[in-house]
């Protein structure tokens, strides 16, 4: 008989933020970022010799991972470590887990991330109008590749969403050169986050490349492996001495999973564009056709609120809709009625029709 894997679970309080939650007896927080956050404020709690030596222990480690990595390729890119102004600890880890989010969400071609999914930034890194976006998980959203590359370098036109800092308030100390290594780029985001900074690292749990992996195995062997040998040729030397490494295959996930995702991380689960969180929802969970003749048919009214749902998290304005959208639009946000003509009992409130014209 199969086992129930719900029958080992109870009800529990996390020991971070407490809340209710279901777990297994072994489990202690709520979810990941929990966890993180309980980790980095035990951290803080430390005598402050200890955390040095987590720091000391762990930043040269730190800068051969796939996220730091990341982080040297868009600070040089920017030209200055002030896009990570006003980052913590706890946001810093947020930016990884964003990453790795990004990697799932665009599925795996022979273990390699196929990018079908990017980290958008909501105010653009390149300065434009005396302002430059953060490199911040308020400032990203994961959309699909297409999107971004449309989108491009603009600005929201929206109050209140995204992170930025005036090109005035960039300080000459904090800028990269070009001949900068790793270890000075670090040194001087390190000058500019502080403690934030060395909480982090200190908390931060590294983890090998894919190439750092196979390095090791094949040095195991005896076989010559150079710090400057590109991941495929690693691989091909693996294949060669019948050594396994990471090779996944899965498919992307959809565009709607993901930007229901992402509106429930930007909390408009409520509030001024919650309609766009029920729309995906609904999307997502619904079984729903518009068998009406000259109307767009299923996949077009996914698309159409999909590409307005990416521009609301952009704080720009959505696309205009035809008149054929709208149409298919209203039709596809009435409540279903049963044979009797009664509504059908709703899982959620539903917004006043005169609401849908955005």
């Amino acid at each position: 008989m199969a086992r129930n894997p719900h029958k080992e679970l109870s009800s529990k309080e996390c020991k971070h933020c407490t809340k209710a939650f279901l777990g297994r007896s072994n489990k202690q927080y709520c979810s990941d970022k929990c966890a993180t956050a309980a980790r980095v404020n035990k951290h803080r709690k430390q005598k402050t010799d200890s955390g040095v030596r987590k720091y000391v222990k762990k930043a040269d480690r730190f800068e051969q991972t796939s996220f730091a990595l990341y982080l040297y390729k868009e600070l040089k890119r920017a030209g200055t470590v002030q896009i990570l102004q006003g980052n913590t600890a706890e946001s810093l880890h947020e930016l990884s887990r964003l990453k790795r989010q990004c990697s799932r969400h665009s599925g795996y071609d022979s273990g390699k991330p196929t990018g079908a999914y990017h980290q958008c930034h909501i105010w653009p890194v390149k300065p434009i109008n005396g302002r430059i976006g953060l490199l911040h998980p308020e400032n990203l959203v994961i959309a699909p590749r297409p999107f971004n590359l449309a989108h491009g370098a603009k600005q929201p036109t929206r109050l209140g969403v995204g992170r930025f800092i005036s090109t005035f308030a960039l300080l000459e100390t904090h800028n990269l050169s070009s001949h900068d290594t790793a270890a000075q780029v670090f040194q001087k985001v390190k000058r500019l986050l502080g403690q934030e900074w060395v909480a982090f690292i200190a908390t931060f749990t590294v983890q090998q490349t894919q190439a750092q992996q196979l390095r090791a195995q094949l040095k195991k062997l005896n076989i010559a492996a150079p710090t400057d040998m590109s991941l495929d040729d690693l691989r091909q030397c693996a294949d060669t001495h019948e050594i396994p490494y990471f090779s996944a295959n899965f498919s992307a996930n959809s565009p709607v999973d993901v930007a229901l995702s992402e509106l429930v991380r930007f909390g408009h689960e409520v509030g001024e564009f919650s309609i766009y969180h029920r729309w995906v929802y609904d999307l997502h969970f619904a079984d729903w056709s518009l068998d009406c003749v000259d109307l767009p048919d299923r996949e077009q009214v996914e698309a159409c609120l999909l590409n307005e749902t990416w521009a609301i998290l952009h704080g720009v304005a959505p696309p205009k809709r035809s008149q054929q959208e709208q149409a298919a639009i209203v039709l596809f946000a009435v409540p279903k009625t049963s044979e009797t003509g009664q509504k059908e009992q709703e899982t959620r409130p539903r917004e006043d029709l005169e609401d849908i014209v955005l």
